[in-house]
Formats: C-alpha cells, structure tokens, sequence
C-alpha cells in the first residue's frame, strides 16, 4: 500500500512516525492498516493530522500525529 499526502520532513524521517514505521519493519509487516486524514477545510492541500489504526503482532495500535515538526515542538 502507497500513501502520499504532504507532512513534515523531520516527522517522517526522524520523529514517530519514522519510529512507528521502523517498528512495523522490523515485526516483518502490519495488518488491517488504515489511515484517516483530517484537514482543517475543504480548500486546503495540507492536512492537519492523521491517525493511523494497525494490527503488529496481534495487537491493535491507534497513533495520531499532528503534522508539525517535532524537533521544532519539542525544543520549548
């Protein structure tokens, strides 16, 4: 499955959601994935957070991310 939407750098490649996917890996894979995508209005291209629901190793898993970057949250 190939999901692209717009998010930040930082977040992808170094934040949770780089740990959630590197997590997925190493199980050897994840079932029932599903993403839902929240946007602040109809006219935007950016959304402003996504969740995503997973079976790994047989237990469910619900994480939602805001989409920021998280070095730039996590420094206040």
């Amino acid at each position: 499955m190939l999901i692209i939407f717009p998010q930040d750098s930082t977040l992808n490649r170094h934040g949770d959601q780089a740990y959630m996917e590197d997590a997925i890996h190493k199980a050897g894979g994840a079932s029932n994935f599903e993403v839902i995508i929240t946007y602040p209005d109809k006219e935007t291209q950016i959304p402003l957070s996504y969740q995503y629901t997973y079976t790994l190793m047989g237990n469910e898993i619900v994480v939602t991310f805001d989409i920021v970057n998280p070095d730039e949250v996590n420094a206040s």
